[in-house]
């Protein structure tokens, strides 16, 4: 259901686009981020659209936060490089010791745009964490830029790309 209102929520920001006087940076935006949040590290990477107008940006975007889950009943035993049970102490195949996830998630973001400086904030949600945050960036005139993004139980830091 929650995934269903992150559609309908960026769906509907779209159709704000053919009433908005928009600037030749509106355009693609992407991102690939180191992200800590609710204290599991992993990468966010994930796609959008930014709408500029007048300095001011609003991007909604959508992907995916890709983190080393939990897997109780397999481990990899560092001793002899090799996956094992932990309910028979056999060794299994390595695909079983592979705990990787990903949780979808949608953020808006507003920020204002001075030089090659952004700041502003967001609201990132998903499934099992929803939080606003603050949003500051350095951004190259080819569109790639560096940022950092702050909230409750919330920190990330990458490469950002406007166009």
């Amino acid at each position: 259901m929650k995934n269903l209102l992150v559609a309908l929520t960026l769906a509907s920001s779209f159709t704000a686009l053919p009433n908005m006087a928009l600037s030749q940076d509106s355009g693609f935006a992407a991102e690939l981020a180191y992200t800590d949040i609710n204290d599991q590290q992993g990468f966010d990477i994930g796609i959008g659209y930014n709408i500029a107008s007048s300095g001011f940006n609003f991007t909604p975007m959508v992907g995916g936060f890709v983190y080393q889950g939990e897997n109780d009943r397999y481990y990899l035993d560092a001793s002899a490089d090799r996956c094992r049970d932990r309910t028979n102490g056999q060794f299994a195949t390595t695909s079983l010791c592979d705990a990787t996830e990903v949780e979808l998630y949608g953020k808006l973001e507003a920020t204002y745009e001075f030089d090659q400086f952004e700041l502003g904030g967001g609201y990132r949600f998903s499934e099992d964490v929803s939080t606003p945050y603050f949003t500051a960036s350095y951004r190259a005139p080819s569109g790639a830029g560096l940022t950092a993004n702050y909230g409750d139980d919330y920190v990330s830091v990458g490469i950002t790309y406007k166009h």
